[in-house]
């Protein structure tokens, strides 16, 4: 998977004469294998590639909201079969993406922005909390409090909401207190809308804002 210019591999890298790759080091579970595109025209084959990612969320990103599953590789000669069985102990895990131009787009001038982001992103949380019950699979070792992210994308933090005192009213509902993120992102990509962005966009925005956010 490409996390930015340099720091991953590219397929073509991996010699033709593999049959079979385990991605490794990765948050997504992929749980079917797919074709890499390390082939020539005189290929007559082709290397296969799954991403199992990891049991549990070890970090708070997109990859890992995905659904997590354990699988079961058999080889006979040149051969495989994939057999998925999804984890039923993980803690749900939710995140969105929210562009603060979207939510300010309808608010009245009496309305101060922190009141604006603190209404919009209740309501939100309290969808996503519903939305992470759906989630739980009723594992008496599953845990019941879910993890959410909602990551506020925006231009200019002038007058934004303090995001910890934001967080501290849903202690013991949610399991992570850093609940709501902030991340500047560029002017051209901040001048896209929410319908105009793919999950590819969104996820280049990411990276960015981690890329100048200061480092301790």
């Amino acid at each position: 998977m490409k996390h930015g210019a340099t720091n991953y591999i590219p397929e073509n890298f991996i010699p033709g004469f593999i049959d079979f790759v385990v991605w490794g080091h990765e948050h997504e579970c992929k749980p079917e294998a797919d074709q890499l595109n390390n082939t020539t025209e005189s290929d007559t084959k082709c290397t296969m590639v799954l991403q199992p990612g990891s049991s549990v969320a070890t970090q708070l990103q997109p990859g890992e909201a995905e659904a997590k599953h354990a699988l079961i590789l058999t080889v006979f000669k040149r051969n495989f079969k994939l057999d998925k069985i999804p984890l039923k102990t993980v803690r749900p895990f939710i995140l969105n993406n929210v562009l603060v131009q979207e939510i300010l787009k309808g608010k009245s001038k009496n309305v101060t922005v922190e009141k604006a982001l603190d209404a919009y992103l209740e309501t939100r949380i309290k969808q996503l909390i519903r939305d992470a019950h759906d989630l739980l699979t009723g594992h008496e070792l599953q845990p019941l409090e879910p993890l959410i992210r909602i990551r506020l994308l925006h231009q200019d933090d002038t007058g934004l909401f303090n995001p910890i005192r934001f967080s501290q009213k849903y202690v013991n509902k949610i399991a992570n207190e850093d609940i709501v993120i902030l991340s500047k992102v560029s002017s051209k990509r901040g001048d896209m809308g929410a319908d105009d962005m793919d999950v590819g966009d969104i996820q280049d925005m990411v990276m960015e804002a981690e890329e100048v956010r200061p480092r301790n």
